[in-house]
């Protein structure tokens, strides 16, 4: 699934998703972006998404994932026209 950084031509924009990746022990390292992209193109999958675009990340705080380390990532998927 491509990552692009503005909407393709002809292409339908479904709606934005989002995913948080937390780490796996506390006070550890926060994810790498890569890890929450994984998430953010498994959800834009089930929506029928052929890619996405505006991907952000930032890291998260202790609403998300509590004492963990974390990283949030928001993109907005796309159907590309056939």
């Amino acid at each position: 699934m491509p990552v692009v950084v503005d909407l393709p031509f002809r292409a339908t924009p479904i709606r934005r998703v989002a995913a948080v990746v937390c780490s796996d022990e506390p006070f550890g390292k926060s994810p790498p972006n890569e890890a929450v992209l994984v998430r953010l193109k498994e959800r834009a999958a089930a929506l029928g998404a052929d890619g996405l675009y505006r991907v952000s990340y930032t890291r998260t705080g202790i609403r998300e994932c509590g004492l963990l380390a974390g990283r949030a990532g928001r993109a907005m998927a796309f159907k590309s026209a056939r």
